[in-house]
């Protein structure tokens, strides 16, 4: 199987799935990842509405973490900005018509960035 980002779609090719972000980072893999790239607004319009797709990866802004605009939790970054998004994004989902048949994960991956969605990973002790 190739690797990108979202490379589990490749296994479950029925699946509705779109990754929200300020930026198509999607694009670092090429083209082929683009048609399921949505900008964050879009997010929010459709969890209003109800029309979220089967899977949603939601992505924080990265970029500007140095002038303390990013919203991610970075190194570096406001992690208040970071801790708002989150919010932002679970008010979205809980408010959505469509919160009773939802499941929300929230991973915080090795890189400390948000993901919804996400495949979740269990540590042993």
């Amino acid at each position: 199987m190739k690797s990108g980002p979202l490379s589990t779609s490749q296994k479950l090719p029925s699946l509705q799935l779109r990754y929200f972000s300020d930026l198509p980072f999607t694009a670092l893999w090429g083209a082929k990842y683009l048609p399921i790239s949505r900008h964050i607004s879009e997010f929010y319009e459709d969890a209003a509405a109800g029309t979220l797709p089967q899977v949603s990866f939601v992505e924080p802004r990265f970029f500007g973490e140095s002038l303390g605009i990013s919203n991610d939790d970075h190194p570096f970054a406001d992690i208040r900005n970071g801790q708002a998004f989150l919010n932002q994004v679970y008010e979205a989902v809980t408010s959505s018509p469509n919160w009773a048949n939802t499941v929300m994960v929230i991973n915080y991956d090795e890189r400390t960035e948000l993901s919804l969605g996400s495949p979740m990973r269990i540590y042993p002790d």
